[in-house]
């Protein structure tokens, strides 16, 4: 079974690099390999997983090879991202869905440590090959041309469910900020003239929660929520403790969903 591992190359055609200027890259680098791996199936988070190897003398060369458990159907997959990811500003290049935008902004980031017409190269293994069959260049230049292009947010329709915990009537346009009662996560919530004295209702109870719905923004890198563009609040009813009691054995033939009902195993 061919590796799953990448050719690194720095200062090509000179001697030695600042030991600065190594320590940045190659963290940015292993960043960079360890989310690619995750895309593509693999847990690699653990701590000397990825080793490097095979250096060589004059400017800096080494191969970044992954040493933990995987298929070959994996290496394929990584091989295939890596094409994909390295070839960002190519039109002609197909697209791989799996590689997620946090993988693809952390691979501009390693061009953020090098200088103005500097290069990275990054050597490609393709069919178990010895040496790398194609070499991708990247600069600052072009790190910064593909982190423009690289979709970071996602806006739909949706709710969240918590508490008001700030309300800011002075800023343009007004806003809420609501605790999420699932993450825990603070929200923007932006609101119109139309539903501030929804929002004063809202803040009429002291321990009061609530339904906001509205467009949504989500940062596809962190995952979370951005902001909420409010197109309708709710109040939601308060449970006496007898009322929230209820819920509990309303239902006792219920039996436990088992791992292998949840996969259809």
């Amino acid at each position: 079974m061919t590796e799953i591992k990448i050719r690194v190359l720095l200062n090509k055609g000179k001697i030695g690099v600042p030991l600065d200027k190594l320590g940045n890259i190659s963290s940015e680098t292993m960043k960079f390999l360890r989310l690619m791996t995750r895309d593509v199936g693999i847990s690699s988070f653990d701590k000397g997983k990825w080793i490097a190897k095979n250096f060589e003398n004059g400017s800096l060369a080494y191969d970044s090879v992954y040493e933990g458990v995987y298929e070959q159907e994996h290496v394929e997959k990584f091989n295939a991202g890596i094409v994909y990811t390295t070839s960002r500003l190519q039109e002609d290049i197909p697209r791989c869905d799996f590689v997620s935008s946090e993988t693809m902004l952390q691979y501009t980031k390693i061009g953020n440590h090098i200088d103005a017409g500097e290069v990275i190269e990054f050597g490609l293994y393709k069919n178990g090959t010895r040496v790398p069959g194609e070499w991708k260049e990247l600069t600052k230049e072009k790190a910064e041309q593909i982190s423009k292009v690289v979709k970071t947010y996602v806006e739909y329709m949706g709710s969240i469910y918590g508490s008001i915990h700030a309300f800011n009537k002075g800023a343009k346009p007004q806003f809420i900020s609501v605790r999420d009662a699932i993450t825990g996560d603070l929200i923007h919530c932006e609101f119109g003239l139309e539903h501030y004295q929804d929002i004063i209702r809202a803040l009429k109870g002291p321990n009061s929660t609530v339904y906001i719905s509205g467009r949504i923004k989500e940062n596809l890198v962190t995952k979370k929520i951005d902001s909420i563009s409010l197109t309708r609040i709710k109040v939601a009813p308060v449970l006496s403790d007898e009322e929230y009691h209820m819920f509990f054995g309303c239902a006792p033939d219920i039996e436990s969903i088992k791992d292998d009902d949840i996969y259809g195993d």
